[in-house]
């Protein structure tokens, strides 16, 4: 199995940016590399790499990045360049945008789903298997 069909959070190596649970940040967020959200975060971010917002942690803003992992709580907007990986633990209420959206049965999602480069290509639902 090729390195494209693996769990984004299979493929990270290097440094990662840590907000822990009970960490509140607020503004606006930039950088690169590999940002896990187990905290909240309100505000917007422009990040070249994936940002993960863990089960428990929650993000309120726009949030754009390389590619995106959800298994926590999302309010607002969602815009990966590449993949968007959304756990079954997730809450959104916005707008999800990516080149690829994949979908775990027992998320929940209020608001708009845009996948493919033209925006119309079908999200992939999926069943989790194993624990994060």
């Amino acid at each position: 199995m090729g390195n494209e069909r693996r769990r984004l959070s299979d493929r990270h190596n290097g440094a990662v940016t840590v907000v822990a649970a009970g960490t509140r940040l607020e503004g606006r967020l930039s950088g690169e590399g590999h940002m896990v959200v187990s905290g909240q975060v309100t505000g917007d971010c422009e990040f070249s790499g994936t940002v993960t917002v863990a089960d428990g942690g929650s993000w309120d803003g726009r949030l754009q990045a390389d590619d995106v992992v959800i298994a926590g709580q999302v309010d607002g907007e969602v815009i990966a360049r590449g993949r968007v990986e959304i756990g079954a633990s997730a809450q959104i209420a916005g707008t999800v945008t990516g080149l690829s959206v994949a979908i775990a049965e027992g998320a929940v999602i209020e608001g708009t789903l845009r996948a493919g480069a033209s925006g119309d290509a079908e999200p992939v639902v999926f069943s989790e298997k194993r624990r994060s």
